[in-house]
């Protein structure tokens, strides 16, 4: 007892979040269905008193388990073989089955099965004829691309002055022997002697052509833009196909309007996820339902978005802005051992002057558990009291302060050489927390050897934190409430 003491006293250390990580409201007790896993069915977890599914096997037969935690419905194909040959199953997010094609074989003649796993009609020419006269044109599909290309085959297809070279483009009859020698856009290949288009400026060619990468002009395969279409009524250009599609129509759900998913070429109403709704609807079965949240980011300070609902996220195993003593013996003050007292940022502010106390209760997020609005997970760094900072002169010979513009105190970084981590030590006796764990690091240890806390930097100077652990930190600019009127 009096060894644990007297390292406490000889050793105080405090805590802060690494990344000083949005604004206050009320809170109260979380109500749910569980307050342990053993509530819940087998495959189940109890989660913020929510018994959640931990994957598909826990569902029914006809059911998977979203990333939410519940169990849907599963609509549409589950099995290649439901698909029929040359397509596939894939599986939404959702939950929905949508047949894709596997290859061009599962398409029209006039289509092709493009990446996206859709049948698509298939951009530029399909046939001879659609170069113009089929004696001095041909088609060639692009095998990367699938867009048909049109070249020459006689020079009856070039205009006056030109002839068809061998590759199938049209080229001046004239030789240059420099960029004087060619028309305006042209510049002059001075080994063969041709004046070729501009490819890398696309200039040189007409403005129904391109200037392909070989320096020819060739007839344009598809719209670049919606003024391409202007020619074709009631269209927009689709940049995935480069074609012009009819007005209403679409490849992607990104051309539909909120509330709507693109569908087999047309928007219909539903959606994948819910930013395919407006804000104040929530995608529940692909369909877009009123909700009061899509995520978190609609919630007030402190508060999680659950099934378009927010609900508080305090509790007494998790209070966030707790005041607390970062030196008491009572490891158990913010909820459990891993939930840390870190350094509350701001002086003289409704927090402070409230409670008297310059720390708070930050919940542990070591293994990816969820932070509420107003919080972020990030890491924490222990520091010696002497490396509290206001400004460089507070630190060792060389060591800059570290602090945000939002910040009224800092910390001295550490450095391999010019500023040391402090020491941990193993707590034995379960004076600071639970028998064998470290009194910082809070991991099981034997001895103080298992506690070495390391210095952690990824930048050029050497200079980081002493991490620690993961915590619920204060988003930058973010104060707690006073604890008078929260939780």
């Amino acid at each position: 007892m009096t060894r644990a003491k007297k390292f406490l006293k000889i050793l105080p250390l405090v805590m802060l979040p690494l990344a000083v990580l949005l604004t206050a409201c009320a809170g109260e007790e979380i109500q749910g269905v569980c307050s342990s896993n053993s509530d819940c069915d087998s495959g189940f977890k109890c989660i913020e008193h929510q018994c959640l599914c931990q994957n598909d096997e826990a569902c029914g037969e006809d059911e998977f388990c979203n990333g939410q935690g519940f169990c849907q419905k599963i609509i549409g194909c589950r099995t290649d073989a439901d698909c029929g040959e040359n397509f596939r199953c894939q599986m939404e997010s959702s939950g929905k089955g949508n047949c894709l094609c596997v290859n061009d074989q599962a398409c029209a003649s006039d289509e092709y099965c493009n990446s996206s796993g859709s049948c698509q009609k298939k951009a530029g020419c399909i046939l001879d004829s659609d170069c113009g006269d089929a004696s001095d044109w041909f088609c060639r599909i692009n095998q990367e691309t699938k867009i048909g290309e049109c070249f020459c085959k006689a020079d009856g297809a070039c205009e006056q002055g030109e002839f068809c070279n061998p590759k199938g483009y049209c080229q001046p009859l004239a030789v240059c022997t420099s960029n004087d020698d060619c028309p305006a856009g042209k510049l002059c290949d001075t080994d063969s002697g041709e004046c070729l288009c501009d490819y890398v400026n696309n200039a040189g060619c007409r403005s129904d052509e391109v200037c392909n990468a070989s320096g020819y002009c060739q007839p344009r395969p598809g719209c670049y833009d919606n003024s391409d279409c202007e020619d074709v009524a009631d269209s927009f250009c689709d940049l995935t196909t480069q074609t012009c599609i009819p007005n209403g129509t679409c490849t992607s759900d990104r051309q539909c309007p909120l509330g709507q998913i693109c569908r087999q070429n047309a928007c219909i109403a539903g959606c994948s996820q819910s930013y395919d709704c407006p804000l104040d609807e929530c995608c529940v079965g692909n369909q877009c339902q009123p909700c009061n949240c899509q995520d978190d980011e609609f919630c007030a300070f402190a508060e999680y978005c659950q099934s378009g609902n927010c609900q508080t996220a305090y509790s007494q195993d998790t209070p966030y802005c707790k005041p607390c003593d970062g030196q008491s013996l009572d490891w158990n003050q913010c909820g459990g051992a891993t939930n840390r007292c870190l350094i509350y940022p701001y002086e003289n502010d409704p927090f402070t002057s409230g409670s008297g106390k310059t720390e708070y209760c930050a919940v542990d997020c070591s293994t990816n558990e969820r932070c509420p609005s107003g919080f972020s997970c990030g890491d924490i760094v222990v520091i010696k009291p002497s490396d509290q900072c206001q400004t460089d002169a507070d630190c060792p010979p060389g060591v800059p302060c570290w602090k945000s513009a939002e910040e009224d105190t800092g910390y001295c970084p550490c450095h391999a050489t010019k500023n040391a981590c402090p020491l941990d030590t193993c707590d034995t006796f379960g004076i600071s927390g639970p028998p064998n764990t470290c009194v910082n690091k809070k991991t099981p240890c034997q001895t103080s050897a298992d506690c070495v806390i390391e210095c952690v930097s990824d930048r050029d100077d050497g200079f980081g934190g002493c991490s620690i652990g993961k915590n619920c930190g204060l988003i930058e600019g973010v104060h707690c409430p006073d604890p008078n009127t929260w939780p």
